[in-house]
């Protein structure tokens, strides 16, 4: 699946961050370069460029690209930001890449989007905005589910999204010298292209400190996304979680799947969530804890006739986790094990991820 058009669009990103980063005169920039470990898919490369300042203005290019084995994927953007009275603007223009075996299909795509974001007095951020996407899925598995094959080419989405966010507390230090939270909810809606939809999304996370060093997290996130207008949500908007959320699930290891072929689907309604309790080692920048993740997505609509497990089922796992910051870089570290599972999920008890910053 990882076909020539992907690998020429690969270089072309690549090339246009050197000519950008040559002709533009950046005046700042960052690089970040790491690994990431898991058990299920091996080791992965992943490079991150940042410049700003390009042109002389406040423009910003981002790079982020990954690669291993088992695929690759890869995204450039480049956002200009202006202040007005009536707020801080952006406009920004993207392009990407994904092509991983375990996803049974690979996608590239471009994406449009002009944003206001505003302060209220409390302390809210509100951001209002619109966007343009037009995606393709280039390629398909060769016993691709039907529910998956039927997305294969070219999609467009033209639509408006919000979000809405406050924090309590001051979030800059990883560990919370005093109760913190935040909350975040968005919409968006996609009124014109071939993908119409409205969809939700919610966020809420809180730390408390407990005795000694140690404090305690909770965060929970859900969604939902509907298809508007007779249609139905495409695998591009559909959720998929695993990985990090719930932690001890290969991304997309859980949730609806193809009876045939097994082949994750992804759902049109989720939740996960994770409750934690962590401590620093003072010796070192490291934080140490424990963890249950849990989490559940369901509802594949459309001819889903060969899903199984397309109900809601509580999913959770138990592990613990490790964290090092140190002055030129991050490491993080998970080990956990599913306690609660249904048939055909795939699990990740090995994710290990380091990246190096400059």
């Amino acid at each position: 699946m990882h076909s020539t058009r992907s690998t020429l669009l690969s270089l072309a990103l690549i090339a246009g961050v050197n000519t950008l980063a040559s002709a533009a005169h950046a005046q700042q920039g960052n690089a970040s370069i790491g690994l990431s470990h898991s058990s299920l898919h091996g080791t992965t490369a992943n490079l991150g460029l940042g410049l700003s300042g390009l042109f002389q203005t406040d423009t910003d290019l981002q790079l982020r690209a990954r690669a291993g084995a088992s695929g690759r994927d890869g995204q450039l953007a480049l956002t200009h930001r202006w202040q007005r009275s009536t707020g801080d603007w952006r406009l920004s223009f993207s392009g990407g890449i994904s092509d991983w075996d375990s996803a049974a299909f690979a996608t590239q795509g471009l994406r449009l989007e002009m944003a206001r974001t505003t302060q209220t007095s409390s302390g809210m951020t509100v951001d209002l905005g619109g966007f343009a996407q037009s995606d393709d899925i280039t390629s398909v598995a060769v016993q691709a589910a039907p529910i998956l094959a039927r997305d294969l080419g070219t999609s467009t989405a033209l639509g408006l999204q919000a979000t809405v966010s406050q924090d309590f507390g001051d979030f800059s230090d990883p560990v919370p010298s005093s109760a913190r939270q935040r909350f975040q909810f968005g919409g968006r809606a996609s009124v014109l292209g071939d993908r119409r939809y409205t969809a939700l999304e919610a966020e809420a996370e809180t730390q408390h400190p407990l005795v000694s060093s140690f404090f305690f997290s909770a965060r929970l996130s859900m969604g939902s996304i509907t298809a508007q207008n007779g249609t139905t949500v495409s695998v591009l908007d559909r959720a998929f979680l695993g990985d990090t959320a719930p932690r001890g699930f290969d991304f997309g290891g859980l949730g609806p799947r193809d009876s045939a072929s097994g082949q994750a689907l992804g759902g049109s309604t989720y939740y996960h969530g994770s409750l934690e309790v962590a401590a620093p080692i003072e010796q070192y920048p490291v934080i140490l804890g424990g963890f249950v993740d849990f989490g559940s997505v369901w509802n594949v609509t459309g001819d889903a006739s060969t899903a199984q497990s397309n109900a809601n089922a509580l999913r959770s796992s138990i592990g613990v986790s490790a964290e090092w910051h140190g002055n030129y870089g991050a490491l993080a570290l998970s080990l956990a094990q599913p306690i609660q599972k249904e048939t055909g999920d795939q699990s990740e008890t090995v994710s290990i991820t380091f990246n190096a910053e400059f």
